[in-house]
């Protein structure tokens, strides 16, 4: 048995060398042989060279798919923020504001003389009633007219007076949408009529004036731009004021109030408004206007030109009512002698759509 199993393994091992040596000697097969690992180093090359351009493609759609997301987001954020076209927005502003001042007034007679001095003492109560209604006409364009109701008080002299006040009109207008790294940009443009009962025109011993007593007009454009969670906002503003002539206002015996020219204006605010929640929002600001070349004609005779100048700090607060309802409350305290001691105001705008 043993022997078998010897010769049975030596016969293998015998074919096994033999078999080497004959293909060894068959140059076809070493030929085809080397094909094949030539073959196999070109198909990993071409494996190789698909992964790369796999890879680079899966780099360039998301390039692609990143860009059309930053595009996405940012035109989502780029707004019109004006009333929507077609939209109509009513809102009701009521106001209350409390002026004290002791003013020294110069004295002149019909000769254009020194006459003397008065001190006149004041403390005016004045309530304000707006109405106003805003149309928007297309999304960057809105038209608005406003209405206000006026009640005032003045202690010293225990008189008072209720009257419509100065309508006006106006238009808003937003050139390119805002968001971004662009801040929401709105140019305004107003005109106040003289419907009020004119402050030049009263007799000034018995009655009050609900009306500024001529005629304006207000340019002015409005910025704000948003940092989550604040916003920033400022405003610059131009007003011009028409002269009155023909008037015949006593203010003596023998003096009368003949022309007035009102002067122009400038003003701007600045501030910021911080969103406390979904519903709630804060707000602080600061106001200032300046007036100048007012000047006034006692018997066709000109007096020399005076300046005015106003400031408010003013602090608010917004809440959402609802999605097309909200309530702004603001408090103010004058900074100057021609302002206001301090003003309360109470917003509440509604809007509708008329689609």
């Amino acid at each position: 048995m043993k022997t078998s199993i010897s010769c049975f393994i030596f016969f293998f091992m015998g074919f096994f060398f033999i078999s080497n040596i004959y293909c060894e000697e068959l140059p076809e097969i070493k030929e085809l042989r080397e094909e094949l690992e030539v073959l196999k180093e070109e198909i990993r090359t071409l494996k190789d060279e698909a992964e790369v351009r796999k890879t680079l493609r899966l780099k360039e759609v998301e390039k692609v798919q990143k860009k059309s997301v930053e595009d996405i987001l940012k035109a989502s954020v780029q707004r019109y923020t004006l009333l929507k076209k077609n939209h109509l927005e009513i809102q009701d502003t009521l106001s209350y504001s409390y002026y004290a001042d002791d003013e020294i007034v110069t004295l002149y007679d019909a000769s254009d003389e020194f006459s003397g001095l008065r001190i006149d003492h004041s403390k005016e109560h004045t309530i304000v009633n707006t109405v106003q209604t805003t149309y928007g006409m297309f999304n960057n364009l809105s038209i608005y007219a406003a209405l206000p109701f006026i009640f005032k008080y003045e202690k010293s002299g225990k008189k008072e007076e209720t009257d419509i006040g100065d309508i006006a009109f106006g238009l808003q207008y937003q050139p390119f949408k805002g968001g971004g790294e662009w801040p929401e940009t709105i140019l305004n443009w107003s005109f106040k009529t003289k419907t009020g009962k004119s402050q030049y025109e009263i007799n000034p011993e018995t009655e009050l004036s609900t009306g500024s007593g001529c005629y304006s007009t207000r340019i002015g454009i409005n910025a704000s731009k948003v940092i989550d969670p604040v916003v920033l906002f400022g405003s610059v503003a131009y007003t011009y004021k028409f002269e009155e002539d023909g008037l015949h206002q006593k203010q003596s015996d023998d003096l009368f109030l003949t022309k007035v020219d009102p002067g122009e204006s400038f003003s701007y605010s600045i501030g910021f408004g911080y969103a406390m929640s979904y519903k709630i929002s804060f707000t602080a600001q600061f106001q200032q206007s300046y007036s100048h070349d007012i000047a006034y004609w006692i018997n066709d005779k000109e007096r020399s030109g005076y300046t005015e100048n106003t400031a408010m700090l003013i602090f608010g607060t917004g809440i959402r009512l609802s999605r097309k309802t909200s309530l702004y409350v603001n408090v103010g305290t004058g900074l100057t002698k021609d302002s206001s001691d301090f003003v309360v105001s109470l917003r509440i705008p509604i809007e509708y759509s008329l689609d």
